[in-house]
């Protein structure tokens, strides 16, 4: 845990726009060159570290060959419901990704710029917003400070909402012996999921379609994926799963039913949080987005390009791309993963999680989703799991008596 001064240093200098380092989107020309998991290794950690624990679906794949793929517990324990590979799950903050993915679709469309600014979009922008381009509003650094605990289920119109957003603060004072901190667009990366948001009535905007049915023709159709969306896709009822919270796994119910009584998604929930999509649909976004079935090439790259660095709590280095955050492994490899739930995990959307992990050096793909919840333990599980992914002679010390014959 890094102390106040060092993290109000980085606060203050976190804003380094790093645009020129791309992290290449294509695997090795070599694939072989690439450390190859052993699949009874593999099997034996997944066994002994995640079985007994965790509730949800799990995908492993390198090199396009599918090295583990399966569910565990129950989507529906009411209804014995096993979790499967087209089981749906909530992707939080994976939800950006797609819409950072769609602002770059109307790009090449030529319909859209990043440099394009508030009042390109919208009326009545406060002057002292009307230098927040659509780059800020996909790399979190508009200035703007988002509203915890925000309902993302509130039924609100436009007008309002707009009023809401354009009304935020740039300015903080974390406590009343220390200076009040003043940002600008461009200064430093904060989480600011309403710029999502605005995104998605951008998008709608330049399209001339719901921002879900732009993300299902222009994206979900090229990539062939049919259980990602937010209300459009026909899942089966048991495709759905439930969320269950707590030590007494209490039901915290699933999105879709939650949205069938909205006559249309909820303004402060569309492009920042909520799409639901199976692990089978994310590994296949995956493949269709690096073959170029969706963003031209230069646009890929743009997508995980290390825009801007990340104020973080603790001692990693974390840069943020358009919707995705770009990490390092241990061994100055890049690491592409979506950042955890945010300030918009709370009782108004069902409590689910969903990660993506991808090591292009590597051409490592790990995607799981889960409806159990997934705490700090699981967390440090799963960068176990990365090592014995990554590292030849990386031996886990194994906990059953089982596993370690």
């Amino acid at each position: 845990m890094i102390n106040l001064k060092t993290a109000i240093h980085r606060m203050v200098t976190g804003g380094l726009i790093l645009s020129s380092v791309p992290v290449y989107a294509l695997p090795p020309t070599n694939e072989n060159q690439a450390y190859e998991v052993p699949a009874t290794k593999l099997e034996r950690f997944i066994g002994d570290y995640v079985t007994n624990d965790f509730s949800g679906t799990l995908l492993i794949a390198q090199n396009g060959k599918i090295l583990h793929a399966q569910g565990y517990g129950l989507a529906n324990r009411e209804q014995s419901v096993p979790n499967k590979m087209d089981t749906v799950f909530a992707t939080n903050s994976l939800t950006q990704y797609f819409t950072a993915t769609a602002v770059l679709k109307l790009v090449e469309q030529n319909k859209l710029s990043l440099d394009d600014t508030l009042p390109d979009f919208f009326d009545n922008v406060p002057k002292a917003k009307q230098h927040i381009t659509v780059h800020n509003l996909l790399t979190h650094t508009p200035g703007l400070l988002g509203e915890e605990g925000l309902d993302v289920l509130e039924a609100v119109d436009e007008s309002d909402f707009l009023e809401d957003v354009f009304a935020r603060e740039n300015s903080f004072n974390p406590a009343f012996f220390l200076p009040t901190f003043t940002f600008q667009p461009g200064d430093r990366q904060i989480g600011f999921d309403e710029g999502y948001n605005l995104l998605a009535l951008i998008i709608e905007r330049r399209s001339g379609q719901s921002f879900e049915a732009f993300l299902n023709h222009q994206l979900f159709k090229p990539a062939g994926i049919i259980n990602t969306g937010y209300q459009i896709p026909d899942w089966k009822p048991e495709q759905l799963a439930n969320s269950y919270v707590g030590e007494d796994g209490e039901n915290w119910g699933n999105l879709p039913d939650r949205l069938m009584i909205q006559d249309k998604l909820p303004l402060y929930l569309q492009g920042s949080v909520g799409l639901l999509s199976s692990v089978d649909d994310l590994y296949a976004w995956h493949k269709a987005l690096y073959a170029g079935k969706v963003l031209r090439r230069d646009l890929l790259d743009l997508l995980h390009t290390r825009h801007i660095g990340v104020t973080s709590t603790d001692e990693s280095d974390i840069d943020y791309g358009y919707g995705i955050e770009i990490l390092e492994t241990w061994t100055g490899t890049p690491w592409i993963s979506n950042p955890g739930a945010g300030s918009r995990s709370n009782n108004s959307i069902p409590a689910f999680e969903a990660k993506y992990h991808y090591f292009p050096d590597e051409n490592i793909v790990l995607i799981y989703g889960s409806n159990g919840g997934v705490n700090r333990e699981f967390t440090d599980k799963i960068n176990t799991l990365v090592r014995v992914l990554l590292e030849p002679d990386y031996e886990p010390v194994l906990t059953s008596t089982n596993n370690q014959q």
